[in-house]
């Protein structure tokens, strides 16, 4: 399979209906991207640039690999990142978004991580909507603290696709 190397949206866009190929990645400046449906299914949870996302809790066909949730109630008890917003979604109940989200290199996450990390500490999602965590117990880590402020964390993702 060929990689597009041409979207009609940026990565910053975020739309009620698809304009480019769900499941899409795409390569810009080394760091990997892939396009996404962000579900909306159990309530509204907003979300800016950074803001980590899961994939959607399996269901009887299968994975919903190209699903997305910020609302971890819809995700599996332990949720599986699948990476990180590009853009500002608002969230409506029952309104799906499509939207790209980041899977490789350098992401600025807006909410302190948890777990008391150290620079090089592997993070992973955790259980609250939209936050980080030190790597914890045999979970594979999502990518690897850079710095370790209250906020504004810079860590180096690596989540899977």
């Amino acid at each position: 399979m060929a990689l597009r190397q041409i979207f009609k949206t940026q990565l910053t866009d975020v739309d009620t209906s698809a304009r480019d190929v769900v499941g899409s990645l795409r390569w810009e400046n080394d760091i990997l991207y892939k396009y996404v449906k962000l579900a909306n299914v159990t309530a509204t949870v907003a979300g800016v640039a950074g803001d980590p996302v899961a994939y959607k809790a399996t269901y009887a066909a299968g994975i919903a690999v190209h699903t997305v949730v910020l609302d971890l109630t819809d995700a599996d008890a332990q949720p599986i990142c699948a990476g990180f917003l590009m853009g500002t979604v608002t969230g409506t109940l029952a309104t799906a978004y499509y939207c790209w989200i980041q899977l490789t290199g350098p992401v600025v996450v807006p909410t302190a991580i948890g777990g008391a990390p150290v620079i090089g500490s592997g993070v992973m999602l955790d259980t609250t909507d939209k936050t980080l965590t030190k790597v914890t117990g045999v979970i594979y880590p999502i990518g690897v603290s850079n710095s370790t402020t209250a906020a504004n964390n810079t860590i180096i993702a690596k989540c899977p696709y």
